[in-house]
């Protein structure tokens, strides 16, 4: 059986780190790279936080870029903190972290990354959309019929989604 081979491109968060760990527990995908974009984290943190988290699964030979981009709307920088390579603690550390944020918003990078493994759990529609790259809503994405063409997730069952993730994660 042929993998799917997978790139992930992050920002150093939590629910980025989260992802990394649950793409690393996907049987049918391959992981062939990282990069780490600083948009909303330091980079020296996150990409010692991916290298440790690719030692926990002896992937230590997947290879790790280093982005120059820097977020326009960044995190103050009183709001990262130092990350292990543990998934219970990253998940302990997404709740009540940022308190003007629901619980949901940490979940929302984890669970985009579900839906390579499992598609059939979502409702999705095609839409057009268009990215803004002027303060103060750079990265702000909106509908815009002349925009891209992308397909997005409206509805996922919440119950099947925290099963998957507490399985994968207790692999």
């Amino acid at each position: 059986m042929n993998k799917e081979l997978v790139f992930l491109d992050h920002h150093g968060g939590i629910d980025d780190l989260l992802s990394l760990l649950l793409i690393l527990t996907m049987k049918e995908k391959e992981l062939i790279g990282i990069n780490v974009t600083p948009a909303d984290c330091f980079i020296e943190p996150a990409l010692e936080s991916t290298y440790k988290i690719l030692q926990f699964f002896h992937q230590e030979k997947i290879p790790i870029g280093r982005g120059d981009f820097y977020g326009i709307n960044a995190f103050p920088n009183e709001w990262p903190y130092e990350i292990s390579n543990l998934a219970g603690q990253f998940w302990a550390m997404t709740i009540d972290t940022i308190p003007s944020y629901h619980y949901v918003y940490f979940m929302w990078d984890v669970l985009a990354t579900s839906y390579l493994d499992i598609p059939e759990e979502f409702t999705v529609e095609a839409v057009r959309a268009k990215v803004s790259n002027r303060p103060p809503n750079a990265g702000q994405t909106y509908l815009d019929e002349e925009g891209y063409k992308v397909t997005i997730a409206t509805e996922m069952n919440k119950e099947v989604f925290y099963e998957y993730i507490l399985e994968r994660f207790k692999q």
